[in-house]
């Protein structure tokens, strides 16, 4: 006949539990790429949060400049796994229905007042979107910020919604950074 164990004869003792953590924490505290695990990890998990597998979306975006402002509105479908997204401009009239697409490293868009398909050269790739402060390239990286950044948790405070972490991205050499 087997007795169940009380629960404080089933607790570890706080002292060898911190001696076993401390070499796991230190172990996995740095990748080898100099990025924080931890860090990492709460990238991947806001990312895989944001964007699923396949999504659908609709955005509005205020470009606000010291002469004029406009505020955009788009649709966008996204397919991580393709590696492909399409997004289609709903508002203002004077861009509705023009499409861009994108299909591993390729941008194109479809302006329907000319009723054609244009393919974004790698020249075009650094020139601004709609006006905006992002570029073509942009499009392209959505989500390279995890691989193309080290990433270090730089803080940690307590608020009433929760716990808030600061994290410190830092552009690798190899990253195409403007």
């Amino acid at each position: 006949m087997c007795q169940d164990a009380s629960p404080t004869a089933m607790k570890p003792s706080p002292l060898l539990t911190v001696w076993t953590l401390i070499p796991l924490l230190v172990t996995l505290k740095v990748s080898a790429a100099g990025s924080d695990v931890e860090a990492v990890a709460l990238l991947r998990k806001s990312e895989n949060a944001l964007r699923a597998s396949s999504s659908v979306s609709v955005y509005r975006m205020e470009l606000i400049r010291p002469d004029w402002q406009r505020t955009m509105r788009f649709r966008s479908h996204d397919d991580r796994k393709k590696n492909r997204f399409r997004m289609e401009i709903l508002s203002p009239r004077k861009t509705r229905g023009t499409l861009f697409f994108k299909e591993g490293n390729k941008l194109s868009v479809y302006l329907p007042k000319l009723r054609r398909e244009v393919h974004i050269s790698p020249i075009m790739m650094h020139d601004p979107w709609m006006g905006s402060d992002f570029n073509n390239q942009d499009l392209l990286e959505a989500g390279a910020l995890i691989d193309s950044y080290t990433h270090q948790v730089v803080g940690r405070e307590v608020n009433t919604g929760g716990e808030v972490i600061s994290i410190k991205s830092v552009p690798r050499s190899d990253a195409s950074v403007v």
